[in-house]
């Protein structure tokens, strides 16, 4: 996973696509990382951005330990729905989960990250085909 990361900040030139770049580092944005597995994208942004906020979701609970301020993870099953409230975070990222999640799944879970992102908030989904 660690290493798809890399191609990803490879390709886009950096570790997200969205026009969000000021907004993370002049302002406090929320962002939520679901799916987001050993957190290693999220640390990055964390030590990246100090002035904003990370969340990680992930069902297991194997991210790597970091002790950051503007950091969190949260064991959780985006299946249960996401655990927070409407218009949550300004920028919502799901990477590398379309083996794990089935074509009658998708639905609910598009919702659910409609949900929690701010109105005019931004939704990245990464999906490395090989």
């Amino acid at each position: 996973m660690e290493i798809q990361e890399i191609i990803y900040q490879y390709l886009w030139k950096g570790m997200f696509s969205a026009p969000i770049q000021d907004q993370l580092t002049c302002n406090s944005i929320r962002v939520l990382d679901i799916g987001c597995g050993t957190g290693s994208w999220l640390i990055n942004m964390a030590e990246s951005y100090p002035k904003s906020t990370f969340v990680g979701v992930d069902i297991t609970n194997f991210q790597r330990s970091a002790n950051l301020p503007n950091l969190a993870f949260i064991q959780s099953n985006i299946f249960d729905g996401l655990p927070f409230p409407d218009n949550t975070f300004d920028y919502v990222r799901q990477s590398n989960m379309m083996c794990s999640i089935r074509d009658h799944q998708w639905q609910f879970v598009v919702d659910e990250i409609t949900r929690v992102t701010k109105p005019g908030g931004w939704v990245e989904f990464m999906v490395y085909i090989y």
